[in-house]
Order: structure tokens, then sequence, then C-alpha cells
């Protein structure tokens, strides 16, 4: 177990870590780690918070946080043993099927970003307040690798992305992301 305290709440949250080895994500075969995949920042809207206190390095799968006011965002990155096993995940294991109460109200919603480089992907809105979206996320496979980012708005912060603030924080992490896994390939 390892204990993320938040420095500015006081607030710790405790984390069980399972090996992804063992769950089959790398499937026996040794791949480059995932936390290579991992932005430096969000780029084209506002400044952002690197949050350290929230940043992990599991092995197959890493995260990094981001905030601006009390909204986030975030990216976590999964490494995977082959293409097929990748797939797979990406297809029957997104972000709302493991997570529905994070990823409440889904549906498709696709505000002008572009995943360049991407095998697949997927955008997403969930959590709506009235016809504002506050939980969107990108979800993406690049060959051995998926990548999901979140943008979650709180209602109380008034410094809330707009969809072209937004769809170019994505796009500039969806570049980022496409030139390091093809170095990671």
């Amino acid at each position: 177990m390892v204990k993320i305290k938040s420095p500015a709440t006081g607030v710790a949250l405790a984390i069980i870590l399972v090996a992804p080895a063992a769950c089959g994500k790398n499937g026996g075969q040794a791949q480059r780690p995932p936390v290579n995949l991992l932005i430096d920042a969000p780029r084209g809207a506002g400044v952002w918070r690197h949050t350290s206190w929230w940043e992990q390095d599991k092995g197959n799968s890493a995260s990094r946080r981001w905030l601006r006011g009390v909204s986030d965002f975030t990216e976590i990155a999964d490494a995977f043993g082959s293409v097929d096993a990748a797939k797979d995940h990406f297809r029957n294991l997104a972000p709302e099927k493991i997570s529905p109460d994070v990823y409440r109200g889904v549906k498709n919603d696709d505000i002008g970003a572009t995943m360049d480089g991407a095998d697949e992907v997927e955008f997403k809105c969930g959590e709506t307040n009235g016809s504002a979206c506050m939980t969107w996320w990108t979800w993406a496979r690049y060959g051995k690798y998926t990548v999901q980012f979140t943008y979650r708005h709180d209602p109380a912060d008034a410094t809330a992305l707009t969809d072209t603030e937004l769809a170019m924080i994505v796009s500039n992490a969806g570049r980022e992301v496409a030139k390091k896994a093809r170095g990671n390939s």
C-alpha cells in the first residue's frame, strides 16, 4: 500500500497497487515502461500546476496530474506485451466500463481534438451539469499502449476550459504521446 498525501488539504489517500503482470497486462513479454509516454505538461490553455504528490509509476502503468484552479487534467498510460492485448483492453475495458461511478452519463463527444498517430481513439463526455460536460476524456491506443487523458471541471472553478481550449490541449498532448510512442516501440 502506498499513501499519497496532499500538501494542500492534508488528506491521505490509500492506494493498493497490483502488479500489472499479475493481471496479464504484459503477457510475459518485456516492453518499455509507459512512464515514457507521459506528457511534460498540458500545453495551449493557461498555466497548469503539476501535482507531484499525484504521480505514479507502477511498471506497466503510469499516471500524472495537473491542476488549474480546482479543475484537473490527468494522463494515464498502460503498456501491454502485444498489440493484440492492447487492442483487447482498449475495446473491452474503456474507462467508463471499469469505473462507472467516476464516468457517469457517458456519451461520445468530439470537440474537434485530433490524436495524431493513434491507432484507435474515442472522445467521451460524462457527468453533465445541464448541457455542460463536467468530465471529459480521450481514450486512445498507440500500438502496445493505451493512453487516457481526463479533464474534470469542478463547478466551483470559474476558469473552465472552453471546448476549443480543451481540444487544443488534447491535440497537443496526442502529438507528444505519438512522438514518444514511436520512440518506445
